[in-house]
């Protein structure tokens, strides 16, 4: 009784913490968790269950793929991993890789944690399965083997494709699933800095600089997911691994992060996770393990053979805790799928059939930040019980929507793109305009191709007729405002 009370306090503390902050998460991208890592217990759930764009969240699972391969020796971490055109000529965030260059797994491992290179992503790609396709395809059976039912995999780095979609409950268990099955190699996610090629390449992970305890795992970003996190934290011997989708900047999303680690932990009840001793490394890691958080099975045991995950549940009874089974009513469905609702305070078990994924490969333009000077829709605050990134209608209007019809290295190449989009909508849809987005970093320009002034419906149409042609679209909503400031890019960018 007295645990099921700090639980109800837990959610009334985060409602109290999100009131007035709603506004800053995306509206209908928003999702978090927060589970207990020894049991699997649900402290806090809100929207856990809809499928939304992980972004380089993504690259978790490539980590794990690459794992996977360390154990069976089929890869070793002084292995090298030849960089073809296709990988060298990915989009930012790059570690700039040249075309017939090669890295270590290791390195590689250490560029994708910290720099989250999407060029690296595909060299492993490339080299783990043969083409980025078929490891995808892997990766996708390996997430649904790990109980990550509604997650699908469409590339090893996270870039937009709108069936590449996952949710926070399964990017939790797949944080669990990478303690309890690599805690040798678990400690590469507490990476804060590496030199890799010559460059020095620093963490992404703010919470992990920050927080006390916080031990790792990944950040993500795309222009359609929001601000992505998940984290691990240890503290007094008890692990919660959290997860936050949506946010509107880097730093709502680690302050939200923070707080909801802050409230697990004050509140968390039941046994502290034990400390198990940790598989020996190959003799060629060059750091030495950090603390794990789970036990290993011997060495050469089948993954099959595991002990299974803690199951992430919620604690039975408590239908605030457990949002992401009991659903609110009329709550509108997430992209790319329903979401069923259970019982209140079922005990969830991620192992049991769910919706099957997406099965068409659908390309899509590469929106890589969110389109600076557009106004965020208004979103009610919410009441210390309300979902912290309750959906609501967007903004009415004709100006801010748009959308994106691919990402260049070219102004000019966009810029043609941009007019040719424009022309074929301009019969059925008046007032629209040709317009290049630029983005700039340390990896150089791109220009984002774009036609906008539509209200949100035209720019649905607008996707919808020009994927008739055979021309890559994605739409670009009015509920961002991150204006780039004196030419440099965000601290976070495009599937960090």
């Amino acid at each position: 009784m007295q645990a099921a009370l700090r639980v109800i306090c837990f959610a009334l503390v985060v409602g109290i913490l999100t009131l007035g902050g709603a506004s800053q998460a995306f509206a209908g991208r928003y999702a978090s968790i927060v589970v207990d890592a020894a049991t699997g217990k649900v402290l806090y759930s809100r929207n856990a269950e809809e499928r939304l764009y992980p972004a380089s969240l993504t690259k978790m699972m490539t980590l794990y793929m690459v794992f996977e391969q360390l154990e069976k020796g089929t890869l070793k971490l002084n292995s090298p991993l030849k960089a073809s055109t296709r990988a060298a000529g990915m989009p930012p965030s790059k570690l700039g890789i040249k075309a017939g260059e090669s890295i270590t797994v290791e390195d590689a491992i250490r560029t994708l944690v910290t720099k989250s290179a999407n060029d690296i992503a595909v060299v492993v790609a490339e080299n783990l399965a043969g083409s980025e396709v078929q490891f995808a395809a892997k990766m996708t059976k390996k997430a649904h083997d790990l109980g990550m039912k509604r997650t699908t995999f469409r590339n090893a780095s996270g870039l937009p494709n709108t069936a590449q979609l996952s949710t926070a409950e399964d990017m939790a268990t797949l944080a669990l699933a990478l303690q309890k099955h690599f805690p040798q190699y678990y400690h590469y996610f507490a990476t804060r800095s590496a030199k890799v090629l010559g460059r020095t390449l620093n963490t992404h992970n703010r919470v992990l600089l920050k927080y006390k305890g916080a031990d790792g795992l990944k950040t993500g970003y795309i222009n359609a997911s929001g601000f992505n996190l998940v984290a691990s934290a240890v503290r007094d011997g008890r692990r919660l691994v959290g997860v936050v989708f949506g946010g509107e900047s880097a730093g709502w999303r680690d302050t939200h992060m923070m707080k909801l680690l802050d409230q697990g932990f004050a509140v968390a009840s039941g046994e502290t996770a034990p400390t198990p001793k940790k598989k020996p490394a190959p003799a060629m890691a060059a750091a030495t393990p950090a603390p794990a958080p789970a036990a290993k099975p011997a060495a050469g045991a089948q993954l099959a053979a595991a002990a299974p995950l803690p199951v992430v549940k919620p604690i039975p009874g408590q239908p605030v805790v457990a949002a992401a089974v009991a659903a609110p009513a009329a709550a509108p469905v997430a992209v790319g799928s329903a979401n069923p609702a259970g019982p209140a305070g079922t005990v969830k078990n991620l192992a049991e059939a769910l919706p099957a994924a997406p099965q068409a490969e659908t390309q899509v333009a590469l929106a890589l930040t969110p389109p600076a000077g557009l106004q965020a829709p208004a979103v009610t605050a919410p009441s210390a019980l309300t979902d912290p990134g309750a959906r609501t209608a967007p903004t009415a209007g004709r100006d801010g929507w748009g959308v994106q019809v691919g990402a260049y290295s070219k102004f000019e190449a966009a810029q043609m793109k941009a007019v040719e989009a424009a022309d074929k909508l301009k019969r059925a849809i008046q007032g629209t305009h040709a317009k290049i987005s630029t983005l700039r970093d340390d990896s150089g320009t791109i220009y984002r191709a774009r036609v906008m002034g539509m209200s949100e419906r035209e720019a649905r149409t607008a996707c919808d007729t020009l994927k008739r042609t055979n021309m890559a679209c994605i739409i670009v909503p009015p509920d961002v405002n991150l204006a780039l400031a004196g030419g440099k890019r965000a601290a976070t960018t495009a599937t960090d």
